[in-house]
């Protein structure tokens, strides 16, 4: 089984109160946790998920919504007993500001602080990250106002691709192409975002037969609303994502 966790749903700015938006991509017991710009492993444990299940953590870009919780995340899952290395794959800079945030701690108290393994996301189209027994991991530059890469995450029980924050991009569209289903920002019409209807344009044009949307800076009732109009006039099955929301794939 591959499910879909939302650790958080909303925008960088939440004036609703929506959790930063954050994942967990379960196939299994093995489970990719995708950016931590709160408190992550708090709500992955509330849903019901295991600390000792998280093989590895992928950070899209450099921004605080979704780097910033990393140092926090590091110690809960040492307190948590973990002895195993922890894999980080994140964008060149987003690498260095994870390394920097969490070396304004003093760690050397931690006494057996598992070992962090950094990875460098290629900004290229469809490249290969990563790939474990359970799932395959590949990546595409998005078009956002700093590095960012959208994921494709591929096992046999099905495909889900992430956009990450983006405005509309062929890169993502390819990403997506043939995939189950497509967790799309849908922050509004700024720039590097997108609209509801522009997140369910790149889902229809990548051939995705269901499309939840994130990065959400309105309520349930707006956010219900704009979906049923993008799914009105594309076809394409629309679901607005709320915080501790599962899906599966």
């Amino acid at each position: 089984m591959m499910s879909l966790s939302i650790l958080g749903s909303g925008s960088s700015y939440n004036p609703v109160g929506r959790e930063a938006t954050m994942l967990a991509v379960a196939v299994g017991n093995d489970v990719s946790l995708v950016d931590c710009g709160g408190n992550a492993l708090a709500t992955f444990i509330r849903m019901g998920g295991d600390p000792a299940h998280v093989a590895r953590l992928f950070l899209t870009h450099n921004h605080p919504d979704h780097v910033v919780g990393f140092p926090l995340l590091v110690q809960q899952l040492w307190l948590a007993g973990r002895q195993a290395p922890l894999p980080v794959y994140a964008p060149s800079e987003t690498v260095v500001t994870a390394r920097r945030l969490l070396e304004t701690f003093d760690t050397s108290g931690w006494e057996g602080l598992f070992e962090i393994e950094w990875h460098t996301i290629p900004l290229e189209p469809r490249v290969s990250v990563c790939a474990s027994s359970a799932v395959r991991v590949m990546a595409a530059p998005a078009q956002h106002s700093r590095p960012t890469v959208a994921l494709r995450f591929e096992s046999e029980h099905g495909v889900l691709v992430y956009s990450s924050d983006t405005a509309p991009a062929l890169t993502v569209v390819e990403l997506a192409r043939g995939a189950d289903l497509l967790v799309h920002e849908a922050t509004g019409a700024y720039d590097g975002h997108s609209t509801v209807e522009e997140a369910v344009m790149v889902a229809r044009d990548a051939g995705v037969s269901r499309v939840v949307l994130v990065h959400l800076p309105y309520d349930e009732e707006m956010a219900a609303t704009l979906a049923a109009q993008a799914q009105a006039e594309t076809g394409v099955p629309v679901i607005p994502a709320t915080d501790e929301m599962r899906y599966l794939v």
